[in-house]
């Protein structure tokens, strides 16, 4: 090849890369801002925008013959000092039609970024070697968002860990991400139910049934001290747990005992729809337990009686406690029992333990069922 051959092919080549420069040039400038500290589907807000793709073609053989003749008038024009034409690249349809409005003047107002999906999430997970995933919640609160992710430390999985930030309504920027370690290492922590500022986490170890809970304040951005569970008023017998593993469920059992009771307890011997229904909604009643056999106890231990509430109440109130537990799948804690004396307003229930669980489902009434998810025994009273 002469050097005039070189001069021509080197000027195509860079004429190509300067095209190609300017595209990506484009393309990147329209791009959302990286975000490598996003905590999940809840935050993950960057725009959207398609990545533009130059796809090169094989030039068919019938046309190598044309390319040369190009070729040679190409040189022969180079050859007589003159100039060869700019090529010209088809872009990607979408960056084309964006280069056209900015030739006219048009300001281009980029997509709006994707509102989080409020409320718990287990779908949060992301490769990070600092840290392992093992649930987040995202709120909206003092005109923006907070994001928490639940987990450890990925080089110490004993430590459990919150990690919180915050982000514009516009989620144009975000807050520094700060980590709370829990008091004490139990272990990976996932988060149970928010009632806000308070988070309730727990530990979930298959190898382990014995949960550790703690709670933290997400305003101030502290640790609590525990205080007496927050049990919810749905007795489930001893037995239909005690064989399953950890996060299997128990579906369709048959709650309660005796005819037309469904489990409900009653912790004061208050039996008043208006009362189920509030012992139902976090952070519940159960501060207001009184022993049935001894009026100055007010802490529910094992061996103690719960009172129980006759009847299947099927209340719009109650419904709809239900099925907010069943919607936010919130972890909660309820008593077991073992054994049952008297009827009626005088049924009591004999308490051996506490579990967590999830409700699953509920059949109210007719059915008396009820379909939970064990995920291990909770620690309450002394």
């Amino acid at each position: 090849m002469n050097h005039q051959s070189m001069l021509y092919t080197a000027h195509r080549s860079l004429l190509r890369a300067a095209t190609l420069i300017v595209l990506l040039a484009l393309f990147l400038s329209g791009c959302g801002r990286p975000d490598n500290q996003t905590l999940g589907t809840a935050a993950q807000t960057a725009a959207t925008t398609t990545p533009t793709t130059v796809v090169e073609t094989a030039t068919p053989e019938g046309d190598k013959a044309q390319d040369e003749e190009q070729r040679q008038s190409d040189l022969a024009t180079v050859e007589a000092g003159g100039e060869l034409p700019t090529p010209v690249e088809t872009p990607n349809p979408t960056v084309a039609a964006q280069l056209t409005a900015i030739a006219q003047g048009q300001v281009l107002t980029p997509e709006p970024a994707p509102t989080p999906v409020l409320g718990m999430s287990g779908e949060c997970a992301q490769a990070n070697h600092q840290f392992t995933y093992a649930g987040c919640w995202a709120g909206q609160i003092d005109g923006g968002y907070i994001h928490v992710a639940s987990g450890a430390f990925a080089t110490d999985e004993t430590q459990g860990v919150v990690r919180v930030y915050t982000s514009t309504l516009d989620l144009s920027s975000d807050g520094p991400v700060l980590s709370y370690p829990t008091p004490q290492k139990a272990g990976i922590v996932s988060i149970a139910q928010v009632v806000w500022p308070r988070i309730t986490l727990v530990t979930i170890d298959n190898d382990d049934p014995t949960v550790s809970s703690f709670v933290f304040n997400a305003a101030s951005r502290t640790w609590e001290a525990l205080a007496a569970c927050e049990l919810y008023p749905i007795a489930l017998h001893a037995r239909t747990l005690s064989t399953l593993q950890v996060r299997v469920e128990a579906a369709d059992i048959l709650n309660g005992s005796g005819n037309g009771n469904f489990g409900w307890l009653s912790w004061n011997g208050d039996a008043g729809d208006t009362a189920l229904t509030q012992s139902l909604i976090a952070p519940g009643t159960s501060a207001t337990y009184t022993n049935p056999q001894n009026s100055a106890d007010h802490s529910l231990n094992i061996g103690d009686n719960v009172r129980g509430r006759p009847g299947v109440n099927n209340s719009s109130g109650v419904r709809a406690a239900l099925d907010g537990l069943v919607q936010r799948g919130d972890l909660i804690v309820v008593p077991l029992w073992d054994q049952v004396s008297g009827q009626g307003n005088t049924l009591r229930y004999h308490i051996v333990g506490f579990a967590w669980v999830r409700l699953s489902s509920y059949q109210l009434p007719g059915q008396n069922r009820i379909s939970v998810q064990y995920f291990g025994k909770a620690t309450c009273g002394t």
